[in-house]
């Protein structure tokens, strides 16, 4: 999406992340970043982007496993409901992202069915730091085995409170 002529475009990027809140990538790779601030936030690294992705979403998937079970899959040929989908998504992105190339490896794996559709998915939840850009060796695999999630309660959260208060 953030491509121009079949090659990633820094301004693109910057621009898109810009309009989602996201600070701007300085390297394109995993170059260092400076003190450049967007929004009152530092600039970011695709290193980084990596990294945070993984760590905060299949924490965040997992957490919430029992609704997204209960919820449609947005798209019925990737997942068999939103939980499967958003994990085979995760997964994709990691691999669509090149997010191996910092040292860092995908906590998702996926069950399909014969059809390719999302069925099941297990994450690993240790936390993973992408390798900094002098040392691109490769990074330890954690001992932690994957983490079966199971569905747990869930309770509805809103960005403006409860109901009746604004939240502001």
């Amino acid at each position: 999406m953030t491509m121009v002529n079949g090659a990633v475009s820094a301004p693109k990027t910057n621009l898109y992340r810009l309009g989602v809140g996201q600070p701007l990538v300085i390297g394109m790779n995993n170059e260092p970043f400076g003190d450049i601030e967007a929004r009152g936030q530092q600039a970011d690294t695709p290193a980084n982007f990596c990294a945070n992705m993984i760590n905060l979403q299949t924490a965040f998937i997992a957490a919430n496993a029992g609704r997204f079970s209960a919820s449609p899959s947005p798209v019925p040929a990737a997942g068999s409901n939103l939980f499967t989908f958003l994990a085979a998504r995760l997964s994709a992105s990691f691999t669509d992202f090149g997010c191996a190339a910092f040292g860092l490896h995908n906590p998702v794996s996926v069950s399909l069915n014969a059809n390719g559709v999302a069925v099941a998915a297990t994450f690993s939840l240790v936390p993973q730091t992408p390798n900094a850009p002098e040392s691109q060796g490769t990074q330890a695999t954690p001992s932690t085995p994957p983490v079966t999630v199971i569905p747990a309660p869930w309770l509805p959260w809103t960005p403006w409170g409860e109901y009746g208060d604004p939240g502001y």
